[in-house]
């Protein structure tokens, strides 16, 4: 999906899960980081709430031991309202 459409936030949401799971966690970073850095609208236009790329990110943040940029993220996260119960796991 990603390379039949580079600048949908809904594949680069994807694949970035997906490479955080298969451990390519700096390209999954950077996948996450396009979702947020893309038109807002592009997001919202294929139904995907920002805050999933920040729960992602906080993951991952955690697992590399850098409980300060998950706490952001999940910030970030719990800042739309919908995700704030999720996001409180990553408390420090």
């Amino acid at each position: 999906a990603l390379s039949k459409q580079p600048n949908s936030s809904l594949a680069l949401l994807g694949s970035g899960m997906l490479q955080a799971t298969k451990g390519n966690t700096q390209s999954a970073i950077d996948q996450l980081v396009q979702v947020l850095d893309s038109d807002a609208s592009n997001a919202q236009s294929q139904g995907i709430p920002e805050p999933l790329a920040h729960l992602e990110l906080a993951s991952i943040y955690q697992k590399m031991g850098k409980p300060s940029a998950a706490s952001d993220e999940a910030r970030a996260a719990a800042h739309d309202g919908r995700f704030s119960q999720q996001a409180q796991q990553f408390k420090n």
